[in-house]
């Protein structure tokens, strides 16, 4: 007989990027934008929920119905199947929330009233509270699928890493920025990883962190929900223990990382949040414009070129937009080698990609989301 699931997780990550989470997070696809772990344990999915910089959010599920009918009565009765009492003690406070896709006769604002009913029915003693709520139940209506989860994160999602002090505008989720690094298959003792407009630093600290084996939640742990959340009460020891073991991993700096950007008032920005991430030891910045970084690095020095250039909607200007790609592209045919690979997120790769070198080839592409931007992220391979 096999070992009982302890844990089925359900992580929230960016869409379009599923498959590049799968291998990342040991699951499965659930839905567009959801992966699905099943764990043996409580300690291996904490260990995973605190350090994996993959992800959203992570959410407990309790369980999945196909509504038969989208009406009120057929999500009450779904919802009134799982043993509340169980899930929320007496005396504490939840909130629910709902994420909708698909076409439904009704609001998420109706799926959070209809749910929250039921679970004061069914809990004893329980009350809602919308700012700081002990629980965080969180409904997930995919069409006419429904699952319910309980909520892991917190009320702010992982991308909020609380490393950043200063907020470049066009500043890119740390997330993204994550996988684009685990994209570009760079690894700390095989080269020098170039972000040639770096802007306030995000890709260079998650490139950093990476390397240090620093956890995702590292910069945020009074705020994780699964240290505090009442359904784990009994594991709290459990957790805490894991929480230091997991600290215990990091390790000092063994990456090479570069990054430079033509605003001083960016690489000031950027030094800031590389102090506070504490990753001034294996990052290197330069107020340098990239089309004339042939002048100050070698020839063909880049192992991988990560970075996300600024287009026209964040410039405000389609010629500036222009004058930086040009940028980006003469740092390319400067830096790259055989051996080189090169990430670029923007809304639309064709830019860029139409007016490389032959050298330079489009090995593969993903789409995905920043913000509400849909974005394209290019994989292009140095011969």
């Amino acid at each position: 007989m096999g070992k009982a699931i302890q844990a089925s997780i359900i992580y929230v990550v960016p869409a379009g990027l599923e498959q590049v989470a799968e291998i990342e997070l040991n699951g499965k696809k659930l839905i567009p934008g959801y992966i699905s772990v099943d764990y043996y344990t409580i300690k291996d999915a904490i260990k995973t929920i605190y350090t994996s910089r993959a992800y959203y959010r992570a959410l407990l599920k309790l369980n999945a119905f196909q509504l038969v009918k989208l009406d009120e009565d057929n999500l009450k009765e779904a919802v009134a199947s799982i043993r509340w009492q169980d899930i929320i003690p007496p005396e504490t406070s939840f909130a629910c929330r709902c994420t909708r896709r698909g076409q439904h006769p009704f609001t998420s604002m109706d799926v959070e009233r209809w749910a929250g009913s039921v679970i004061i029915d069914k809990a004893k003693d329980v009350r809602v509270d919308l700012t700081s709520p002990q629980t965080i139940v969180r409904l997930i209506l995919f069409n006419s699928l429904l699952i319910v989860t309980i909520d892991l994160t917190g009320l702010s999602g992982m991308h909020k890493r609380r490393y950043r002090v200063y907020s470049h505008p066009a500043a890119l989720n740390p997330v993204l920025a994550y996988y684009l690094i685990r994209i570009s298959e760079w690894e700390p003792q095989k080269g020098l990883l170039i972000d040639p407009m770096c802007g306030g630093g995000t890709i260079l600290i998650e490139a950093c962190l990476w390397s240090k084996n620093v956890p995702a939640g590292f910069f945020k742990k009074h705020e994780l929900a699964f240290i505090s959340l009442p359904l784990f009460s009994e594991h709290r020891r459990e957790i805490m223990n894991t929480i230091s073991q997991c600290n215990a991993q990091i390790k000092e700096c063994s990456g090479c990382i570069l990054g430079f950007d033509v605003s001083p008032k960016a690489i000031e920005g950027a030094i800031a949040n590389i102090e506070r991430a504490n990753c001034n030891k294996c990052i290197t910045l330069l107020i340098k414009d990239a089309s004339n970084m042939a002048k100050f690095i070698n020839p063909g020095i880049a192992s991988a070129i990560v970075t996300n250039p600024p287009y026209g909607i964040r410039l405000g200007s389609p010629k500036k937009a222009r004058k930086s790609h040009t940028a980006l592209l003469h740092f390319m045919e400067s830096a790259g080698n055989n051996r080189t690979t090169a990430v670029i997120i923007m809304p639309n790769i064709s830019t860029i990609s139409d007016l490389l070198s032959p050298r330079w080839e489009l090995s593969r592409l993903y789409e995905t989301f920043s913000g509400d931007l849909k974005v394209q992220i290019g994989v292009f391979k140095c011969t």
